[in-house]
């Protein structure tokens, strides 16, 4: 067992399922030559290590990106088969020049957000999110801030 596969989170350590395992053996190797006191707390804390570790499994994994699009007209299948081929879930667009804000299903059913200028100026500026299926379950909220700023804020596991 090496040092670096386990880690501190602030809670407790978090380690992989078989590193669990091992460190819960070696406690029980120990135990036995301990008193009643220390066995108990040991092993409680392995036991929680391996249910974080079942906890951890369960949270969903998002790959996030980002793309200056200069302009999105119709680049919205060439960004899904991009998020598709490379697996990302979350696809932050940049400089999309489109007008107001919205929410829409596009290819394949990601969903695109976006936030613009107010209609009546000029095409500039504007940001968005192309979001995949399966991500989309975990948004809770998207805040719109501006033309240069959205927010979204995601379920934690």
């Amino acid at each position: 067992m090496n040092l670096r596969q386990v880690q501190y989170t602030g809670r407790g350590f978090v380690c992989s399922s078989p590193i669990a395992q091992e460190l819960l053996g070696i406690l029980r190797i120990k135990r036995d030559n301990t008193g009643v006191q220390n066995k108990r707390t040991i092993t409680k804390q392995a036991e929680v290590a391996t249910e974080q570790n079942a906890a951890i499994r369960k949270t969903p994994e998002f790959r996030i990106a980002t793309w200056d699009i200069s302009g999105l007209g119709d680049k919205t299948t060439e960004i899904v088969e991009y998020m598709i081929k490379h697996k990302i879930t979350i696809m932050g667009v940049a400089d999309t020049r489109r007008k107001g804000q919205g929410i829409k299903k596009i290819h394949k059913d990601f969903i695109f957000t976006w936030r613009g200028t107010q209609p009546g100026e000029t095409n500039k500026h504007g940001v968005g999110f192309v979001i995949a299926p399966a991500a989309a379950k975990y948004i809770l909220e998207i805040e719109y801030t501006s033309e240069r700023i959205i927010h979204i804020r995601t379920v934690q596991g």
